[in-house]
């Protein structure tokens, strides 16, 4: 029995096996993306409660149930939408990547720095959108640094 590095792989296998391995590393940082997506925003957790109740809604929420803010969440963003907009948030630090010009030489420390002010750049637009509410804008600075990181390590990763 040969060992694998004495094996010759042909170029078109080895694209193949490179189109696999990408395919495979976004399909998990979607799937990543969309269970932290709804670990942190969903009203059934205690920070995506505080978090619900902080946003602006036609209605008063301070005094509703979790379940009836998962209700309304869930009316505004269905299931589908929500896993699109994880794909499409895939793919804009994908590009965020390529345009920092995130290479293979790239360390953990600045693929961190990128990550941390982004999350900083984010919550201070949130900041600014929610006209000074502290705190969906921690909350949504540090989802975007998590997200920015744990899919930019998942994509880049070797």
């Amino acid at each position: 029995m040969q060992a694998e590095s004495d094996i010759v792989i042909s170029p078109f296998e080895r694209r193949v096996r490179w189109v696999l391995e990408t395919a495979y590393r976004w399909v998990i940082a979607a799937i990543i993306s969309s269970l932290w997506f709804d670990f942190l925003f969903s009203s059934i957790w205690m920070h995506g409660y505080i978090w619900s109740l902080n946003q602006k809604y036609e209605v008063d929420m301070s005094d509703r149930s979790a379940g009836h803010i998962v209700d309304h969440q869930r009316n505004l963003l269905p299931m589908n939408d929500r896993f699109v907009y994880c794909c499409l948030f895939v793919v804009a630090v994908w590009l965020t990547m390529i345009a920092a010009g995130f290479r293979s030489s790239f360390n953990i420390w600045q693929h961190f720095k990128l990550s941390a002010s982004l999350g900083t750049i984010a919550g201070l637009i949130r900041c600014l959108q929610m006209k000074q509410r502290i705190y969906p804008a921690i909350h949504e600075g540090f989802y975007v640094y998590l997200m920015v990181f744990v899919i930019g390590i998942i994509l880049t990763a070797r």
